[in-house]
C-alpha cells in the first residue's frame, strides 16, 4: 500500500553523561553528530541532578567546539546529563 503524506523523519538522540566536581565549568561534547547545520544551545537538552537547565542563562553551547559552558560549575557528585535530538 502506497503511503501519502511526508516523508517519515528518523529522529536519533545522542547522550552525555558526566559527574560535577564543583570546579569545572566546561563540558567537551565527544562524539557529537555530523551534521549540514550548526547547533546552539537551545537544541541541547542539559539537565543538573534532574533539573532542566536553560541556555543561555544557565549554560552555553559552542558549535565549533561541541563544548558546554556553565555559568556555574556544576556541584560536586552532581549527575550533568546532556542529550542532543538530531534528524538523520
Amino acid at each position: 500500500m502506497p503511503y501519502i503524506g511526508n516523508p517519515q523523519i528518523n529522529v536519533d538522540t545522542k547522550s552525555w553523561l558526566f559527574t560535577g566536581n564543583g570546579l569545572d565549568t566546561e563540558y567537551i561534547l565527544s562524539g557529537f553528530p555530523t551534521l549540514n547545520n550548526t547547533s546552539t544551545g537551545r537544541d541541547l537538552f542539559v539537565q543538573v541532578n534532574g533539573i532542566l537547565l536553560v541556555s543561555p542563562t544557565h549554560y552555553d553551547f559552542s558549535f565549533p567546539d561541541k563544548k558546554v559552558t556553565f555559568v556555574t560549575p556544576p556541584v560536586l557528585n552532581s549527575t550533568v546529563l546532556i542529550r542532543f535530538m538530531y534528524i538523520n
